[in-house]
């Protein structure tokens, strides 16, 4: 069978009156193809702003952007999908499918607006972080200008990082990941954090005996030689290894400084890896009040990296497109090859996720709708909001982060395409086929928040989203079969973070199930520990404290609804 364009291409270049001209020739030419089609429709925009008159001299609007949104679901994920974004940024689309096809600094400028950040309060934050180097006018403008009109920071991303950190950056080509170039690396960022005369000759170099590989750190710091050893991470230098050995020297000589890996301005592969060195302390806490997108934080912040937040979405009410990256959502339409079989269920569906990982702590669930409204202004958390000032107890550290699986993460997809191309086929059917009726001694109770489940069920399976969740496990009476729909508690994140990462959802639930029989601790440790002893109050949403994770992930109350579920077993 011949090839040709996506259906979403060939509209789209119908649209842009490039039909005539183009042929199919490679898949590499077809997102060039995608992007003249783009930059014309751009051109409509910019020789006509008036949209009366766009609608009077050709196609309206609303065509286009349904177009634009079928192309996006095709090449959801591509280089391509970020191109089409753009062009439905400045048609108006503010969907989260649409945000997250965006690049993270990008992002980043529609939620600053919607918090009400501006210039000059973003560059007191970087000098209280330990970033002394003030904005200039034209920085402050620059970030001004991002803020109050967002999408004229479409790909402006390198820009943006340049005016927020100027000099405080190094950078480093990770095709040179080679020992030689990454000690230089190790000198550079070094130097960004020590003053001249404070350490002498810093040098690092591998060492491998009989007992392994480690890395040898050689200095000399008020006049005495020091030698320090870095662990290392495979058999050869890498670049994680050097920046914890940058991060052990640091520590070693009392400095607060640490190694902080940003992400970079574009996602080519080449693109060069962009480093800061600054206090621990003060700039991880930057990185979370601003939500700067971060590829590495060092040990001491809890976590490998914190992403952006998710993405806004406009007060709209639209059908949801396929996401990506910082917020991934299943398509409602999808290409005949991505459709489920005919016969295929909800619990169909589970089954397939539940038999693939073993894991009786882990399972995909829909969550609450993408479509619903943004929320109002009062209900924004106020911009660059500080630390609540957590206490620290014996469980404060937050969960280790594990390793991505891509293999969890390709899993997640399918399943999201395949629910989303299934319920638009099958969703009278599924709906037939899933309701249930809520447990009398729920439904005799007026106060049980598991009514509101029972009382959506259609919505839930006809707007919810697929992510990953792990049970807390309290108990054991959904590991044996029964009749009697049961309460239960898990963990979830709407953050993309976990769509390869579904064990630390599970390492969150053991450490919260052990809360149960833990002594009574204080804070928000102690609110979490009662949400979890307390049987019947039933938590819904309950945002888990930094304590426990330093990802944005949810407590929640569910019903394991006993005929949903394979052999009745969870």
């Amino acid at each position: 069978m011949s090839e040709d364009f996506k259906p979403g291409t060939r509209t789209l270049l119908r649209l842009a009156g490039l039909d005539i001209d183009q042929s199919f020739v490679s898949r590499e030419d077809e997102s060039i193809s995608l992007w003249r089609a783009v930059v014309v429709l751009l051109m409509r925009l910019h020789l006509e702003p008036d949209p009366e008159s766009r609608r009077n001299s050709g196609r309206p609007d609303a065509q286009i952007v349904h177009s634009l949104r079928a192309a996006l679901a095709e090449n959801f994920g591509a280089e391509a999908g970020g191109h089409i974004a753009w062009a439905l940024i400045h048609y108006g689309c503010r969907q989260k499918p649409t945000m997250a096809s965006l690049h993270e600094w990008e992002r980043l400028m529609f939620e600053w607006q919607q918090r009400r950040a501006s210039a000059p309060r973003i560059a007191l934050m970087l000098r209280d972080a330990g970033l002394p180097e003030s904005l200039g006018p034209r920085a402050l403008d620059a970030v001004d200008r991002w803020i109050s009109d967002p999408p004229a920071a479409l790909g402006a991303a390198p820009e943006i990082i340049q005016t927020l950190f100027g000099r405080r950056i190094v950078s480093f080509t990770t095709a040179d990941e080679n020992e030689a170039a990454l000690v230089d690396l190790f000198g550079e960022l070094v130097a960004s954090a020590v003053t001249p005369g404070t350490l002498g000759a810093p040098r690092l170099r591998s060492q491998t005996d009989e007992s392994g590989t480690r890395w040898i750190i050689e200095y000399t710091f008020q006049g005495m030689a020091q030698l320090l050893e870095a662990p290392a991470q495979g058999n050869r230098m890498r670049l994680d290894g050097m920046m914890d050995a940058v991060d052990d020297l640091l520590t070693q000589i009392g400095r607060p400084e640490r190694v902080f890996r940003i992400a970079p301005g574009r996602a080519a592969l080449n693109e060069p890896a962009i480093f800061i060195v600054a206090d621990g302390a003060k700039f991880a806490e930057l990185v979370r009040r601003l939500r700067i997108p971060t590829l590495r934080l060092p040990k001491e912040a809890g976590a490998v990296s914190i992403p952006a937040a998710p993405p806004p979405s406009a007060p709209v009410r639209v059908p949801p497109e396929p996401a990506r990256r910082s917020a991934p959502s299943e398509p409602d339409t999808a290409p005949a090859s991505t459709l489920g079989p005919p016969d295929s269920s909800p619990a169909s569906m589970l089954n397939t996720v539940i038999d693939t990982e073993p894991s009786a702590l882990q399972a995909a669930l829909p969550t609450q709708a993408d479509d619903v409204e943004a929320p109002g202004p009062g209900s924004v958390p106020p911009f660059g909001a500080p630390s609540s000032g957590l206490e620290a107890e014996s469980m404060s550290t937050p969960s280790a982060p594990t390793a991505a699986d891509p293999a969890m993460r390709a899993l997640l997809a399918s399943q999201r395409r395949s629910f989303g191309a299934g319920r638009l086929l099958q969703g009278n059917r599924w709906v037939r086929l899933a309701h249930v009726s809520p447990p009398v001694k729920i439904q005799t109770n007026a106060a049980d928040p598991m009514r509101v489940l029972y009382a959506k069920q259609e919505l839930l399976l006809r707007k919810g989203r697929i992510v990953w969740g792990a049970l807390v496990p309290i108990d054991q009476f959904l590991a044996t079969p029964g009749t009697e729909d049961l309460p239960a508690l898990l963990v979830y994140s709407r953050e993309a973070y976990f769509d390869d990462r579904p064990a630390e959802l599970s390492a969150i639930a053991i450490r919260l199930a052990a809360l149960r029989g833990a002594p009574e601790s204080s804070g928000e440790l102690r609110r979490i520990g009662q949400q979890v002893r307390n049987d019947s109050g039933r938590p819904l949403d309950f945002p888990l404290p930094p304590q426990m994770t330093t990802q944005p992930v949810m407590l929640t109350s569910f019903m394991a609804i006993r005929s949903h579920l394979p052999d009745t077993v969870l």
